[in-house]
């Protein structure tokens, strides 16, 4: 936390961490819905201090106010600058703390998935990376894949937990309930959409990232959103790792990400040794 001194100390959080959960759907409505201006940076800055409108103004008066000198006013302002400039880490950093732990939609609580995905499935991601990608390039004019992707992520509670308990307390994926949910969805806050979505992104960002299969992220270039992740399942059920397409699907993410990490890393280490063999005989 950054110390600041206004009419009264405050600390300015330098990061999604810092942030107090509380102040996280403000702060993303200010800085990410709203028309970009003067006004909207002072919005934004009130809201990470989490001060009030009616107090905010009071401070902006003490400095700013017609009693206020116009060179007191240029130095206030230039420091004011420097104190906006300093949450500039809102746009140049990741979201990947979880915003909230659900969400109220049709009189239930959906809960969103565990931090880092621990207990998602390969086709819950699979899924889930499709629509924000086609919701992100609109793909689909409009809201709907937004709204396809908080469904996808956020379920009830499972009733019961059984033998083969994962981990998720969600209620086991399936693709087929997400259409069902969509008019519960579409009535949320539209700054608890936007947190849901950026709260996705950055930790996919992190996931993907803390493999070295991914490099700087999936297939770029792809003639369709998710190619990868379908090209990946049929190869995984066809070699029968997971077992079948239905089966691979419901397997933990972080385990197919490390079988295709160790996979792709025994296939370069094959590559490699032949390339050694034929330089070996060329020569």
């Amino acid at each position: 936390m950054m110390k600041i001194q206004l009419h009264k100390p405050y600390e300015l959080p330098q990061s999604w961490e810092e942030l107090p959960l509380e102040r996280l759907p403000m702060v993303v409505e200010m800085a990410f819905l709203r028309k970009t201006g003067a006004s909207a940076y002072h919005d934004l800055f009130r809201a990470v201090l989490g001060i009030p409108e009616k107090e905010y103004r009071k401070v902006m008066n003490r400095y700013f106010g017609r009693h206020v000198s116009a060179a007191t006013r240029e130095k206030n302002a230039e420091e004011l600058h420097s104190l906006l400039l300093a949450v500039r880490w809102i746009w140049e950093t990741d979201l990947t703390r979880r915003p909230f732990e659900y969400i109220e939609a049709e009189g239930q609580k959906w809960l969103l998935p565990e931090q880092g995905f621990k207990t998602m499935s390969w086709g819950e991601l699979s899924d889930a990376f499709v629509h924000s990608k086609a919701y992100a390039e609109q793909l689909e004019a409009g809201e709907t894949r937004l709204h396809l992707l908080i469904a996808t992520l956020c379920r009830p509670a499972r009733k019961t937990r059984g033998d083969l308990w994962n981990g998720d307390e969600r209620e086991p994926y399936n693709e087929h309930f997400v259409k069902t949910r969509l008019a519960g969805v579409e009535k949320l806050p539209a700054a608890t959409k936007a947190a849901i979505y950026l709260w996705f992104v950055g930790t996919m960002n992190e996931v993907f990232g803390a493999y070295e299969l991914f490099g700087d992220g999936p297939a770029q270039e792809e003639d369709y959103p998710g190619q990868s992740f379908v090209r990946n399942t049929f190869t995984l059920a066809e070699k029968g790792i997971f077992g079948s397409v239905p089966q691979t699907r419901t397997a933990n993410l972080h385990e197919v990400f490390l079988f295709l990490e160790e996979n792709n890393k025994r296939e370069r280490r094959k590559e490699s040794a032949q390339e050694e063999a034929n330089n070996y005989a060329a020569n």
